[in-house]
């Protein structure tokens, strides 16, 4: 049996990366004579990540996926990783006090109270963001996403 991870956040997240990108490679890769070896490589990790038969048509999928996958990585950073971005990594050694450069940022002077924030707009983007991308990848295998998996 394939754990919650996999099925909620590998099998979405890195088909959703590979698809867009792998696909237009391909479509490159014919040029030179190269497809086929692209396309095996595509096979592989389409059949490894997978919540059933991958499709031929990725191309067209990965248009949907690929942004959405980008947004949710991108919310990682943003949100949960909020105390590590350049304009915050300074106020770590004192998380709970007041600090002018979080004067403007959402929930207030503290480095906390920003963190929480973000934290929690990216959490609320999340909850959209994966099941749809979950979605998006098992219509792309042609499959339904039973809610036990």
């Amino acid at each position: 049996m394939k754990t919650l991870w996999h099925n909620w956040i590998a099998v979405p997240l890195i088909r959703g990366l590979t698809t867009l990108p792998l696909a237009v490679a391909r479509l490159l890769a014919t040029g030179v004579g190269l497809g086929r070896r692209v396309g095996r490589a595509h096979e592989g990790i389409a059949r490894r990540y997978s919540f059933g038969v991958p499709s031929r048509g990725r191309l067209s999928a990965g248009l949907l996926t690929f942004p959405l996958a980008l947004l949710s990585l991108y919310l990682v950073f943003m949100g949960y990783l909020y105390f590590l971005r350049p304009d915050a990594i300074a106020a770590v050694g004192h998380p709970f006090t007041a600090d002018p450069r979080f004067d403007a940022a959402w929930g207030g002077p503290t480095l906390v109270g920003a963190w929480l924030a973000h934290s929690a707009v990216a959490f609320g983007m999340h909850l959209v963001a994966v099941p749809l991308l979950r979605l998006l990848v098992a219509w792309q295998d042609g499959t339904n996403v039973r809610s036990d998996r």
